[in-house]
């Protein structure tokens, strides 16, 4: 049963949570005060004095509900390394081995999944899981179409599908396979230790493994028949990348690894040679039961207070390891909200991503083959834009709940968003107005996200859409209330205007060397808000 059962189907849901779960001070996780999560968003890694910012506030607009905390729940990236260093604007712009972007090198290529050759065609047999529950025959997600989705994320950064073949092979140095048995029976050939990646003009040898069992006392069988090793995927690609790439990103079907003691490994990206793998095998729906994954509680259900509440206290009740294990009382009807979590208003961006993922069609099983695949692409999308995420130089984020977090399994995975922070946000935006596009202004500054809109309009329609209508509710929320593009802002006098915002609704315009324009102050809560600073 999946973690958070108890919970799981019809929960409804009716209180969220904004900051991190009681199990995180535990983990010796704390999110940083309000005036660092604002440093963090700003060039300079500074504060404006409070007075300076009091003075100079024309306006004000918070936008609560939109950037919540890190959940931190047991067993979370975060929950291991909770002193995770942070990487803030500021350490973004100054990286050393950061690869700028330009107009000669801005292209991400996307390869979909490599063909088959004949002398090899077993290996196709390794893409269908064994594990009980898994469908028979489905249709799996298309490099066109995440390059589509991909296209819509990150623009205006072109994005482009490879169009050059590669193909799995036989690698010539491999025994050739021997059969299992001396007897005339037809019998399945002992695996290769080797296939080959081939391209037109090389050949890269993949070594490959059986894929793990489930657990070393599970009488189940693998999960998949057999993996790749995800660090010789990733040595294919550096000869493949065409003179205009700024990065190249690989999916496949196949299960992958990367070391010995790894179960499965779904992606990796090395930032400084700007290439990346995905692999799609362990997104696929019918495996969620196999994996733990409560898909009723991805995001942004995945906040639901009664969740989270019965995750810390089930590793709370299991653990014999604390002295005073505590639980944590769930709140009563009509009970003040405890001040460390702060009510969601309604209209919030989170709130509005919650209603459009709960309603009709169902986001969670039994799902058709269609709503299998919109589910399947939601959960490669957000890898995929994660994972180039690290080739344009950002760590992982440990402000927010955000694209950009570590994932530890695929449980959190399914928990985290498919949205980057207010930190991330302004690092890919000032990559693009400032390095990509040399300093001018961006042109239509809600382009990105009315493509965003679209593209989660297509996906989210029907059965198994909910995270794609989530996606897009929640883009909206901002949108509206004034996060994105809320105001349209001119050249200073004498100088160019660069359309880069950074941070939560931040629009930053540089004139002659000096930031100036729409900032981003703390307000008399210790919250954050959106100021005038011309």
């Amino acid at each position: 049963m999946a973690p958070g059962s108890s919970v799981s189907g019809a929960c409804p849901h009716d209180s969220l949570i904004s900051k991190p779960s009681p199990y995180a001070a535990e983990a010796g996780y704390k999110q940083p005060p309000p005036s660092k999560l604002l440093a963090a968003t700003l060039p300079s890694g500074r504060v404006p004095k409070s007075s300076e910012t009091k003075s100079s506030t024309s306006s004000t607009h918070p936008i609560p509900g939109a950037f919540l905390a890190p959940l931190v729940l047991p067993g979370d990236d975060l929950a291991y390394d909770p002193k995770c260093p942070p990487q803030s604007l500021r350490s973004f712009i100054q990286e050393k081995a950061r690869n700028p972007m330009t107009r000669k090198r801005s292209t991400i290529y996307v390869i979909g999944p490599p063909a088959v050759a004949k002398e090899v065609n077993f290996v196709d047999s390794w893409i269908h899981p064994s594990a009980e529950g898994a469908a028979k025959s489905t249709k799996l997600p298309e490099a066109e179409d995440i390059v589509s989705s991909l296209s819509a994320f990150y623009y205006p950064i072109p994005v482009k599908l490879y169009t050059e073949p590669l193909t799995f092979t036989a690698w010539s140095d491999d025994p050739k396979p021997k059969s299992k048995n001396k007897s005339k029976t037809k019998a399945s050939p002992t695996p290769p230790q080797y296939i080959g990646l081939a391209s037109t003009t090389s050949c890269t040898r993949i070594r490959c493994r059986p894929c793990p069992p489930t657990s070393p006392t599970s009488a189940s069988p693998p999960i998949f028949p057999m993996q790749l090793h995800l660090s010789d995927l990733l040595d294919t690609l550096p000869p493949l990348l065409p003179a205009d790439a700024y990065s190249i990103l690989l999916l496949t079907h196949h299960d992958i690894y990367e070391s010995p003691s790894d179960d499965f490994v779904c992606g990796r990206a090395y930032g400084g040679s700007r290439i990346a793998v995905v692999s799609s095998a362990r997104y696929r729906p019918d495996l969620d039961q196999a994996h733990g994954v409560d898909a009723s509680h991805a995001w942004p259900a995945s906040h639901c207070k009664a969740y989270v509440e019965s995750l810390c206290n089930a590793a709370s009740s299991s653990s014999s390891s604390r002295a005073k294990p505590r639980r944590i009382p769930p709140s009563q009807d009509g009970e003040e909200e405890d001040e460390q979590q702060p009510p969601i208003p309604p209209t919030s961006p989170l709130s509005l991503a919650l209603q459009a993922f709960k309603s009709p069609p169902s986001p969670i099983s039994p799902l058709s083959s269609p709503a299998h695949y919109a589910l399947h692409l939601h959960r490669l999308h957000r890898t995929s834009a994660h994972e180039l995420g690290h080739t344009l130089g950002l760590d992982h984020c440990v402000y927010h709940a955000c694209l950009m977090q570590g994932t530890a399994s695929l449980a959190e995975d399914a928990r985290q968003p498919p949205v980057f922070c207010a930190v991330c946000e302004g690092k890919v935006e000032w990559a693009v107005g400032g390095e990509f596009l040399g300093g001018e202004r961006l042109r239509g500054e809600r382009a990105r996200e009315e493509r965003l809109v679209r593209e989660c309009e297509r996906w989210g329609s029907g059965e198994g859409g909910g995270g794609w209508r989530a996606m897009g509710a929640w883009v909206r929320g901002r949108m509206e209330q004034g996060g994105i593009g809320a105001e349209e802002g001119g050249d200073g006098e004498g100088g160019v205007g660069v359309g880069a915002r950074s941070g939560k609704g931040k629009r930053k315009r540089m004139v002659e060397g000096r930031e100036v324009g729409v900032g981003v102050g703390v307000d008399d809560e210790g919250g954050i808000e959106i100021v005038d600073l011309t």
